[in-house]
């Protein structure tokens, strides 16, 4: 470091240390002490009896999805997502009436789906990316 470069505050350099294992789905401490375990794998048998196809992905998909997510950045994770989700106009509006359908909170609902090996797209929902 050079003179004129102060090193970070330590508290501030903590958090980003403790952030980047967070992003990495290593263990960290959390700030009040309590040691918080790194994320496992994703199991092998289905998790969620939802109505979309999140059982029908294999356990090898669900491994590279999970690899692939973690091996990237903070940054780029948030790109990741961002290329799996899908915006699409409400289904259907519900308590209110509205002459114009903007005044509403809620203009669209995300659609999250991932490759299914097949060279297919399957709708999965947004807990499978934690």
């Amino acid at each position: 470091m050079s003179e004129n470069q102060t090193p970070p505050p330590k508290k501030a350099h903590l958090r980003k240390e403790k952030r980047k294992a967070r992003g990495k789905r290593q263990p960290y401490t959390a700030r009040k002490g309590k040691n918080v375990p790194g994320k496992p794998s994703p199991p092998n048998v289905a998790t969620c009896s939802c109505k979309y196809f999140c059982k029908n992905l294999t356990h090898d998909q669900k491994q590279l999805l999970f690899m692939d997510f973690y091996k990237v950045n903070e940054q780029n994770q948030g790109t990741y997502l961002l290329n799996h989700m899908h915006l699409v106009p409400v289904g259907r509006r519900r308590n209110g009436n509205y002459d114009d359908p903007e005044e509403n909170r809620r203009s669209c609902s995300f659609i999250y789906s991932v490759p299914d090996g097949s060279g297919k797209n399957v709708q999965v929902r947004s807990k499978t990316f934690r």
